[in-house]
């Protein structure tokens, strides 16, 4: 994925959306966190975290032992970036299209509802709030 994005042509921000995965451990979040981490490490890269609340159903929701295991292996191994956490998937990406610019490039990645973030991200578009990024 990140190999693509370096020959995707853009001149502003990386913005990446990420849904931690729930119910399958604090280890595979504690690999996710580290594998986010090294992939995110040659960009400029604004990282947005979430549980998603609002979307996730029983059946995947994120542990608080999944979500801190995620956190503290990111920012363990993240040279200083820093990670912003949202429990929930809208806020999440209301942060994340906080401040895009139109040669900002949005990658929303991870589990627990992403698949309805593209559908936020776009209303928030057509709502004419934000200028149209690459997504």
């Amino acid at each position: 994925m990140f190999e693509t994005v370096r020959h995707v042509p853009h001149t502003g921000r990386l913005r990446v959306l990420f849904g931690i995965r729930g119910t399958r451990g604090p280890e595979i979040n504690t690999r996710l966190a580290a594998t986010l981490a090294e992939c995110i490490a040659p960009h400029r890269a604004h990282l947005v975290v979430t549980s998603s609340e609002d979307a996730a159903d029983g059946r995947n929701r994120v542990l608080p032992a999944e979500q801190d295991a995620f956190i503290d292996e990111f920012r363990a191994c993240a040279d200083g970036r820093s990670v912003e956490f949202q429990p929930s998937l809208g806020g999440a990406v209301s942060t994340l299209l906080e401040e895009v610019d139109e040669d900002d490039l949005v990658l929303l990645l991870g589990a627990q509802g992403l698949d309805s973030a593209a559908a936020m991200v776009l209303e928030h578009l057509n709502g004419g709030v934000l200028r149209s990024p690459r997504i």
